[in-house]
């Protein structure tokens, strides 16, 4: 298999575990290890994935934080989270609340979900000295805003140990967050203002299928009855 297509079959794989959840079993141990040696990030997640479950290749916690941090390093969210995951829980590496708020605040702060939720638990749990409520709320709250249902019961537990006003910066943090990294923007830079303006009109560039016109910014979270 050629480098051309072993870039375009990885791309394929990450999709596919993204979007409909493949099993790391299916896929070949040794293709993916040659594309993540070579520096291919989706395939240093993927081999991370691997190792950590034990599929295609024996469990290996410390293979796997190996292969998630390579990815870290190179900003790509999803291995930030799984990095922060491992620090937290003390898997493969040793247990570090610092770690693990440092890659999981880098994977929420691109928008990433699970990310946020579990920044949030770290966030509230004294146990792993790095209490901070008012900021996990506000993870909590974002995670909540985009369907998951357990950050929601668990921003909605620990509002009942805040004050009203530490909920309510908690909520101001969470509308202005706007995701780090976004999607490039499809619309063409506007003219100067000192360019001279055409006398023909701009043909409209076809919108493409499926695309929104909204932004990725999560929806304003709401207040947690009380």
């Amino acid at each position: 298999m050629n480098n051309r297509r072993c870039h375009h079959w990885i791309a394929f794989v990450f999709i596919l575990i993204a979007t409909i959840g493949a099993r790391a079993d299916e896929l070949d141990f040794g293709t993916v290890k040659s594309m993540a040696d070579k520096g291919d990030v989706n395939a240093q997640l993927i081999l991370g994935n691997m190792h950590l479950a034990g599929q295609g290749t024996p469990k290996n916690s410390a293979e796997a934080v190996k292969w998630f941090r390579k990815a870290a390093d190179l900003n790509n969210a999803r291995a930030q989270s799984a990095l922060g995951k491992l620090y937290a829980k003390g898997e493969g590496v040793g247990k570090d609340a610092a770690a693990a708020t440092k890659w999981l605040t880098a994977a929420a702060e691109q928008g990433q979900t699970d990310a946020q939720a579990q920044l949030g638990l770290v966030l509230r749990d004294s146990g792993l000295g790095n209490k901070n409520w008012v900021e996990a709320y506000k993870w909590l709250n974002l995670a909540a805003s985009s369907g998951d249902n357990a950050a929601e019961r668990a921003r909605d537990i620990l509002a009942n140990s805040m004050s009203s006003q530490q909920i309510a910066e908690a909520q101001r943090l969470s509308s202005e967050f706007t995701p780090k990294i976004k999607q490039p923007s499809k619309k063409k830079d506007a003219p100067k203002k000192d360019a001279p303006k055409s006398d023909k009109a701009k043909p409209t560039s076809p919108k493409v299928p499926g695309e929104s016109s909204t932004t990725n910014a999560p929806a304003k979270p709401s207040v947690p009855k009380k």
